[in-house]
């Protein structure tokens, strides 16, 4: 089997500078897909480079964590703080999920919303995933499938990333980084298998949680050498320097690394030679199609 690839940068529409670093890796590197934020500040600006730029594959970065609903605060109450704004963190959603909150049928109004302020832009989205990867609750799962199957967008990230998978240093990443990746394992196991009997797509693996912000050119380099057959998305975060994140104010992430990775020579190099076929999560459909 060929050795596919998506490579997927989230965050499309945080801020002029994460904008302009994905276009960038689109245009000059590697990237085929994007997940855009639609209740962040560069939304609409992201959307006139999307409508700009069809090649660029786009789907919705569905987000229950910072920002405000686009339903309106009155429509879902238990997704939101006092304040009207969703919480700040994945840890503070999981906290409302334990006390009994997320209404599951206002889960669906809100992720619909989203996926019609998206279309509302002038973009018809390609596939779904999340700020967070917040679906490994299952409520929060549950709304996503219903949603992907009423909106019509049929391809879904699931983030089950491989124990095998090749480390970005010897020793591996770091504690927080090995919780965040066993927990996400063990919440999203048997997803995809779920995902593809209610006749959705889902990607054969997927890479990205051990490198974030560690995907410089030897390491994308490393990930591409170490591919399965089958399809594969990387998930990525580039951008630029002045780039800012609001949802981790208290680290700044490497999306200027990130973006000089995608761009490098070595690795557009690498695909040229075709040991691994790039496509975007508009091309899904049709690969399993043909399995």
């Amino acid at each position: 089997m060929t050795r596919k690839l998506i490579v997927n940068a989230d965050d499309f529409g945080m801020s002029d500078a994460v904008n302009r670093g994905i276009l960038d890796a689109h245009c000059a590197g590697v990237l085929t897909s994007t997940t855009i934020m639609v209740n962040q500040p560069a939304f609409e600006a992201a959307a006139t480079l999307a409508r700009a730029h069809p090649a660029l594959a786009v789907g919705v970065h569905l987000t229950l964590v910072w920002g405000e609903p686009i339903a309106g605060a009155s429509r879902v109450p238990s997704l939101v703080e006092r304040d009207g704004a969703f919480p700040r963190s994945a840890a503070g959603l999981a906290r409302r999920w334990i006390r009994g909150g997320l209404d599951p049928i206002e889960l669906r109004v809100e992720l619909a919303a989203q996926v019609e302020r998206c279309r509302s832009a002038g973009i018809e989205p390609t596939h779904l995933d999340f700020h967070k990867h917040v679906h490994a609750l299952p409520r929060v799962l549950d709304a996503a499938l219903d949603v992907a199957r009423s909106t019509g967008v049929r391809r879904l990230r699931i983030p089950h990333e491989r124990w095998s998978d090749p480390l970005p240093f010897v020793g591996g990443p770091g504690v927080a980084a090995r919780l965040r990746r066993t927990v996400l394992r063990w919440r999203f196991r048997g997803a995809r298998e779920r995902v593809r009997a209610l006749g959705l797509q889902t990607p054969d693996q997927f890479v990205g949680l051990a490198w974030q912000e560690r995907l410089d050119g030897d390491g994308l380099l490393r990930v591409l050498r170490g591919l399965l057959p089958g399809t594969t998305e990387l998930m990525c975060h580039p951008g630029y320097a002045e780039a800012e994140d609001p949802t981790a104010p208290s680290r700044a992430m490497r999306r200027d690394l990130e973006l000089a990775g995608l761009q490098d020579a070595r690795v557009r190099a690498y695909v040229q030679e075709g040991s691994v076929q790039l496509i975007s999560y508009r091309d899904l459909e049709e690969r399993h199609a043909d399995a």
